[in-house]
């Protein structure tokens, strides 16, 4: 359903570009996060980025769809090499656009308590590093005060493109599991003649 979603978007996208003829090759990336109970699934398409920040430790959920990414991984190129700084801006897979875009990927991941999920632009990747992030959010622990840090520092330090952050944190009451403890000693409680 999460790719039949992305199909659809991107349907629509085209098909407004063939109608109103100025919109003709737009094309947008899309990072999105839906879930359901403990379970979340990131639909990623461009060079936006998911990361899970969970126990202080930040993991970047997506893969970048650049043709830096692709020269990197190929072995062609090296990280930060001037050809992958001049490459990192030319999407491979994206929403709409002449070639109509490519298929999104699909992350599916469970959910644990006090877990933030961090969607972001490369406006915001491309200024702050990893580290730098991670430590923003441990400092940080609400949601507006680490996303306007982090937008912050992006525009500070020049921010040459669309700097946005979203951040979601993600609270679960105790499973039964984990209550069942608390549950027994009320029950024998409650049934103690004294």
């Amino acid at each position: 359903k999460v790719r039949m979603f992305y199909r659809i978007l991107n349907h629509i996208l085209l098909e407004r570009a063939r109608v109103e003829a100025g919109l003709a090759g737009m094309g947008t990336t899309l990072t999105a996060t839906f879930t359901a109970g403990l379970d979340a699934f990131v639909l990623h398409a461009g060079d936006s980025r998911a990361y899970l920040f969970r126990a202080g430790t930040l993991e970047q959920l997506t893969h970048d769809h650049t043709l830096a990414q692709s020269l990197v991984e190929s072995g062609r190129i090296a990280p930060g090499s001037s050809e992958a700084r001049r490459t990192s801006h030319i999407l491979t897979n994206y929403l709409g656009g002449r070639g109509g875009g490519g298929d999104a990927d699909v992350h599916h991941l469970h959910l644990a308590d006090g877990d933030r999920l961090l969607l972001c632009t490369d406006g915001l990747t491309d200024m702050v590093d990893d580290e730098e992030i991670a430590r923003t959010l441990d400092r940080h622990p609400d949601a507006e005060g680490a996303c306007r840090v982090l937008v912050e520092r992006a525009l500070e330090r020049g921010g040459r493109d669309n700097v946005t952050a979203v951040l979601g944190r993600y609270h679960f009451p105790p499973t039964p599991e984990r209550s069942s403890g608390l549950a027994q000693s009320l029950v024998r409680f409650k049934d103690d003649p004294e």
